[in-house]
Formats: structure tokens, C-alpha cells, sequence
């Protein structure tokens, strides 16, 4: 897939919104001791589970990408 598709412009910013909304839970985590994720859904441990695997998804995603990305200067 090449960089400059529209449709890899949207996978990329996609895959960086769902990163970021994990490393701001992990800041909440380590700070106040707070999971947002498990805050919003507790009661829904089948939905908390798939938002941590969707966020570890994301994040081997972007690892995999980071060389291949180039960065605007």
C-alpha cells in the first residue's frame, strides 16, 4: 500500500487514534490509578478484553509500519 493513497493516510489515522486513546489509559493508569476503559464498560468484560486486544493490535501495526512511514519534513 502505498503512502500517499488516501486509504492508507485513513488506515494510519486510525490506527494513531486508537494508540493514542491506550497511551492516555495507561497515563490515567499510572497516574490516579484510573482505567477509563474499565470505568466506561465494567460491567461488559467481553467488550473491555476486545478493546485492549484492538488497542495491542494497533500499536504491532504501527511498530511493523514505523519504518516504512515517511515523515513530512
Amino acid at each position: 500500500m502505498e503512502q500517499n493513497k488516501p486509504e492508507f493516510k485513513l488506515l494510519l489515522l486510525l490506527l494513531l487514534m486508537i494508540s493514542a486513546i491506550g497511551a492516555i489509559n495507561w497515563g490515567l493508569i499510572g497516574i490516579w490509578n484510573f482505567d477509563l476503559v474499565l470505568y466506561f464498560f465494567s460491567t461488559k468484560p467481553v467488550i473491555i478484553r476486545s478493546i485492549y486486544i484492538t488497542i495491542g493490535i494497533a500499536g504491532s501495526i504501527l511498530m511493523l509500519l514505523l519504518g516504512k512511514i515517511q515523515l513530512n519534513k
